[in-house]
């Protein structure tokens, strides 16, 4: 993970998107192999599918929301 400068809000926001990645690799709903990528036992090819339409990104995106409410509860 790279985080550039930012807002102690914009870091909570990144840890809690890539906090959701980890839970999908932990429950092999994602899965990387080279190039390739498993989500839900679909197949797709990284090369061939652009950041903002991968689907597990969508799902990170939409799930960030509450655990970056969660996370703030707790700090503030």
């Amino acid at each position: 993970m790279y985080v550039t400068d930012a807002s102690r809000s914009e870091h909570i926001n990144i840890v809690a998107h890539e906090l959701i990645h980890l839970r999908q690799y932990y429950s092999k709903q994602l899965v990387y192999d080279g190039w390739y990528v498993y989500w839900n036992r679909a197949k797709y090819d990284l090369k061939e599918i652009e950041y903002g339409i991968r689907p597990w990104e969508a799902d990170a995106f939409q799930q960030e929301v509450d655990l970056e409410r969660r996370i703030k509860t707790v700090l503030y």
